[in-house]
């Protein structure tokens, strides 16, 4: 098992985000809170919760737009604002600075 020198970010979707992108005209089946998967995000490693609350300030607008664009790309019907306030009032999040690598095979990235 190898370990990661990344923390994990998982950003989790509220009902808020559900009532949007359930609300969406052609998104297929609605999408209920028991299902509601959570993104995966890998980010520096930080030794305390504040470092880790100080760094989604700074990438919280990019991460709601990624969830966003998930369901669609027409900015028309994404809401405004995507401050931090409803970024939290849309998605929880959790971190971790532990990640291990279980996969026994080379890890590879891919730029999107």
């Amino acid at each position: 098992m190898d370990v990661v020198n990344r923390g994990l970010l998982l950003v989790v979707p509220r009902q808020p985000y559900l009532d949007w992108a359930n609300g969406l005209e052609h998104h297929g089946p609605d999408f209920h809170l028991d299902e509601g998967m959570p993104a995966a995000y890998l980010i520096p490693q930080f030794g305390t919760l504040e470092e880790v609350d100080e760094f989604v300030e700074g990438v919280h607008g990019s991460i709601f737009e990624e969830e966003l664009v998930a369901w669609t790309e027409d900015r028309e019907v994404w809401p405004e604002p995507r401050d931090l306030e409803r970024f939290y009032e849309w998605f929880s999040v959790e971190y971790t600075d532990l990640v291990a690598d279980l996969a026994g095979e080379p890890l590879r990235v891919e730029s999107v």
